[in-house]
């Protein structure tokens, strides 16, 4: 998690950091990419509406999904959305990419909580 509050504060200025979107971008991501729930809802967000990444709506779908799939609650309501502007190739290309996707390097679960070893 601190991955995405070190997101949150680069997004905002906050925190002793000055305003950075790159920076930002980058930090989601490393959250994103170690099983974080939030910030893949975050990501997926960002996809859908073009937010500091390019508008990709399979990519948008894939990290909403990962993140629903992890007990994000608003990311079912969120996944809906998106699918509904998806053609079904692109859920499909979607499903895969998120069914293939395996967090890296974190002890991460998918909601997001530390998992102990």
């Amino acid at each position: 998690m601190s991955q995405f509050n070190l997101a949150a504060c680069y997004a905002d200025g906050t925190g002793g950091v000055a305003k950075d979107a790159a920076a930002a971008a980058k930090w989601l991501r490393k959250a994103a990419e170690q099983g974080a729930g939030i910030a893949q809802y975050v990501l997926g967000v960002q996809y859908f509406v073009g937010n500091d990444v390019p508008k990709d709506l399979v990519s948008a779908y894939m990290w909403l999904s990962l993140s629903n799939q992890g007990g994000f609650k608003d990311a079912g309501e969120a996944l809906l959305t998106v699918g509904s502007k998806m053609t079904s190739e692109q859920i499909s290309e979607a499903k895969i990419l998120s069914s293939n996707w395996k967090p890296k390097g974190s002890r991460m679960s998918h909601n997001g909580y530390s998992n102990p070893k």
